[in-house]
């Protein structure tokens, strides 16, 4: 049972235009938030800009590239394989125009990822739309090309993901991919945003995730498969990466960040009420309650949540927050305080 001592919300509502009667009587809404639903982070595990997966972790790194942004030039892996295995590797420049630092003391354990379930799952083919929207859930192939794509924050399971040339892909508060075959290519990803707002974790399989051809990318990646994450073919990176085996290769440039000390530490919460099924012309209140660990109200957390509908047509429903109406197709944020003084018996 919550401990309803001095409680823990904040108070918002959901307007639901009386128009929407003319054409049906109920309508039903999902409300999401872009906090996050399993606790896995690659910011629990990272230390430097790259790592390897112990024990017998690999990276490859030929012809023209340049890695930026290392700590000491160190590269956590268990081996270096450079100039394509033929070079010397203390003759290497790669790591900040200096030679590369193997040290195997820096990687990382496993992280214990997720079951990966695709069943059910919805398959998206996606060519020349522009500003489409995709929301979590579990996908079996998502085929993107020629695309304006805004992807919202939460966490998706995905079999497949194939991003053609020529596509956007905008990254929308915190996103996570669970993923068993990925290959970007000709594309820019996230590179409006912050890397660790996209992480993608990539699961042992049969395939090899790439990124190539002129992509351009900003994130966080963890791959535990044994067949090569790849970079090559004029590609700019910007995060991290943690894998088993990494190659880069033609023309690469990746620029290292490690920055999950400054991110937020996700939050479990409640949205009340839990039916989301409204008559459309009530004004819902909306409550959202922080949890800790326990499950129970958390009456000490100050910060900030943001909030989201999947609904796509405008004009539909409003967010009354402070007497402003703000038209539920656009992200809130709302802040949460602490409540002082006497507030409940």
């Amino acid at each position: 049972m919550r401990n309803n001592s001095c409680l823990k919300v904040v108070l918002l509502w959901l307007w639901l235009m009386p128009w929407i009667v003319q054409a049906m009587t109920i309508e039903s809404f999902n409300i999401n938030s872009d906090l996050k639903v399993t606790g896995v982070d690659i910011c629990d595990t990272l230390s430097l800009p790259l790592q390897g997966i112990e024990y017998d972790s690999v990276i490859t790194i030929s012809n023209n590239v340049s890695i930026q942004g290392l700590n000491d030039n160190i590269l956590g892996f268990s081996k270096g394989v450079f100039n394509s295995g033929s070079g010397d590797p203390e003759e290497n420049s790669y790591c900040n125009g200096n030679r590369c630092v193997i040290n195997p003391d820096k990687q990382v354990n496993k992280i214990n990822l997720p079951v990966f379930d695709t069943v059910g799952g919805s398959v998206i083919s996606s060519w020349g739309d522009k500003n489409k929207k995709i929301f979590p859930g579990k996908y079996t192939d998502i085929n993107i090309g020629k695309s304006d794509i805004i992807f919202y924050g939460g966490d998706y399971f995905i079999d497949k993901l194939s991003v053609h040339t020529r596509s956007e892909i905008t990254i929308e508060g915190n996103v996570r991919f669970f993923i068993k075959e990925m290959s970007i290519g000709g594309s820019n990803v996230n590179m409006s945003g912050k890397s660790s707002d996209f992480q993608v974790f990539i699961y042992d399989s049969n395939t090899m995730a790439i990124v190539s051809n002129n992509a351009k990318i900003k994130a966080y990646i963890y791959s535990e498969s044994e067949r090569p994450l790849q970079l090559t073919n004029t590609v700019e990176f910007y995060g991290s990466i943690i894998a088993r085996e990494l190659e880069f290769n033609a023309t690469v440039s990746y620029v290292g960040e490690n920055s999950c000390e400054i991110e937020a530490k996700p939050i479990d919460f409640e949205l009340l009420p839990n039916d989301t099924t409204f008559l459309t012309c009530e004004m819902v209140p909306i409550v959202i309650n922080v949890l800790d660990d326990n499950g129970n109200l958390n009456i000490n957390y100050n910060g900030e949540v943001s909030l989201r509908t999947d609904i796509a047509q405008s004009n539909v429903a409003f967010w009354m927050v402070n007497d402003n109406r703000v038209d539920v197709t656009k992200e809130i944020k709302v802040n949460i305080k602490k409540r002082t003084g006497e507030c409940c018996s």
